[in-house]
């Protein structure tokens, strides 16, 4: 049996390190081949994959899009388990490969299944708290799906977003069923939106906490801002899902997301109280952020439709 494990970089120098070193000691009795796709490195990524015996598929910086990077990888790997991982992820434990592949393995119809995520070591108490209250940091294993397609349309647009839960960050696909639906060439959440078809195609899609990689991050607010937009302006396509509906609505949210954060920061026993005071701030300005960036999306792509 072949393990595919497909990764796209760009000058992940600082982190691949660690990931190539907890994919060199799984413990399975698998064939581990690593692809990745590169786009344009410039810190010598693509000298330590080829070291470590990964195949290197580079393209230019321009070239890249996250479901369109992805299919190329996957389409030149071999296995029937594709295992997505980011560059900066990595694998928490010597099984990580064999956990996230047992769903796949007892059970055919499951197309793919997808990891528990940990803040990485020395994450701010703001990164901490959202990866604790995110999905993908439960610690209890669940199966979606699989559902016809009217009964899935008839769900509410909240109901159809958490069913669709899924991340490219850390997951594993089966081969058999991207062949028949690959990864949708979207700016952002390519991840969702394919869970999306394949569930309404008949498949499952199962979490496993019992894999699970360190991954988290703390990018400047004007990025997030970026990111929550283009994912809001697609959850309108797919779901028409809109949580923030207008500027009161935002401001509203806004006060809400500050307060509750900024307590359970503060309160809480993550960071020393210097750190936590300045994750209280950063929580206050990412809430008007988030607020604000997810009524900006969802306007843009309804007025757009």
């Amino acid at each position: 049996m072949i393990y595919s494990v497909v990764i796209p970089t760009k000058d992940g120098a600082d982190t691949l390190p660690a990931l190539l070193d907890a994919l060199a000691a799984q413990k399975t009795d698998a064939q581990v081949e690593i692809v990745a796709i590169d786009s344009g490195s410039r810190d010598g990524s693509a000298a330590l994959l080829k070291k470590a015996g990964a195949r290197v598929i580079e393209i230019a910086p321009e070239q890249f899009a996250h479901g369109r990077t992805r299919n190329r990888a996957i389409s030149e790997s071999k296995g029937e388990f594709v295992f997505l991982l980011s560059q900066d992820a990595v694998p928490g434990a010597y099984d990580y490969l064999d956990r996230l592949q047992i769903p796949l393995r007892d059970d055919p119809q499951v197309a793919a299944s997808y990891a528990k995520q940990l803040p990485r070591a020395g994450a701010d108490p703001l990164e901490k708290l959202r990866w604790k209250n995110a999905p993908m940091g439960s610690e209890k294993p669940h199966m979606t799906g699989p559902f016809a397609p009217a009964a899935f349309d008839a769900m509410a647009p909240d109901e159809q977003r958490a069913a669709c839960e899924f991340h490219s960050a850390a997951c594993c696909i089966r081969r058999s069923v991207w062949e028949k639906i690959p990864l949708p060439e979207v700016s952002i959440g390519e991840d969702v939106a394919w869970a999306r078809e394949v569930l309404r195609a008949g498949y499952k899609i199962a979490y496993e906490p019992w894999g699970f990689v360190f991954h988290s991050h703390h990018r400047p607010l004007s990025e997030e801002a970026d990111r929550i937009e283009r994912e809001a302006a697609l959850e309108w396509e797919l779901f028409g899902r809109a949580p923030v509906k207008n500027p009161v609505d935002a401001a509203i949210k806004s006060l809400e997301w500050a307060a509750g954060d900024a307590a359970a920061i503060v309160f809480g026993r993550a960071g020393s109280m210097s750190e936590r005071a300045r994750a209280a701030r950063r929580a206050a300005r990412f809430a008007r952020v988030r607020a604000s960036s997810l009524y900006k999306g969802y306007k843009k792509a309804r007025d757009d439709s």
